[in-house]
C-alpha cells in the first residue's frame, strides 16, 4: 500500500498519482522474480504471490521491495514515496492436512498491512498469529 496516496493526488494532482502507481508497479515488476505474481489490487494496493518462498526470505524480499520503493524517483513528486507492507505464508493448518485459503492468506497480509500502517508506514510486518486483536 502507498502511503498517505491521497496527500500525494492532492498536492500533485491525479495524473501524477497515476503515474506514481505505474511506475511503482514497474518496480515491482523488475524487482521480482519471473515465477512470482504481481498486481493491482485495488486503488493503492498491490499484492504479490511469490512462489517456492520462505515466510523468513519473504521477509527479505518485502524489505527490499520496500527500499526500492523509497530509493524509486518519482517525477512530479519532490518528496520520497514510501509503501507499507504486510505478509503472510502459505502454511498448513494447525493439526490438519489443510491449507490456508487464498482469503485467510490476503485477510493476514491486510492485519500485517494494518500494523505497519498504524506503527509508523514505511515497514514490513509479517503476520503473526495473536495480530487479530491489534
Amino acid at each position: 500500500d502507498i502511503d498517505h496516496f491521497k496527500s500525494i493526488n492532492d498536492t500533485f494532482g491525479h495524473p501524477v498519482g497515476d503515474r506514481v502507481i505505474r511506475m511503482l508497479g514497474a518496480v515491482l515488476r523488475d524487482s521480482l522474480r519471473s515465477t512470482d505474481v504481481v498486481g493491482r489490487y485495488g486503488g493503492e494496493e498491490f499484492c504479490a504471490l511469490l512462489t517456492d518462498t520462505s515466510r523468513d526470505r519473504g521477509l527479505e524480499v518485502a524489505e527490499r521491495l520496500r527500499a526500492d520503493i523509497e530509493a524509486t524517483e518519482f517525477g512530479g513528486v519532490n518528496r520520497p514515496v514510501t509503501a507499507s507492507i504486510g505478509l503472510s505464508h502459505l502454511e498448513h493448518l494447525e493439526d490438519t492436512d489443510e491449507r490456508l485459503t487464498v482469503e485467510q492468506l490476503i485477510s493476514r497480509a491486510d492485519i500485517g498491512l494494518f500494523v505497519a500502517k498504524s506503527s509508523g508506514r514505511n515497514q514490513v510486518i509479517g503476520y503473526e498469529p495473536g495480530m487479530e486483536g491489534e
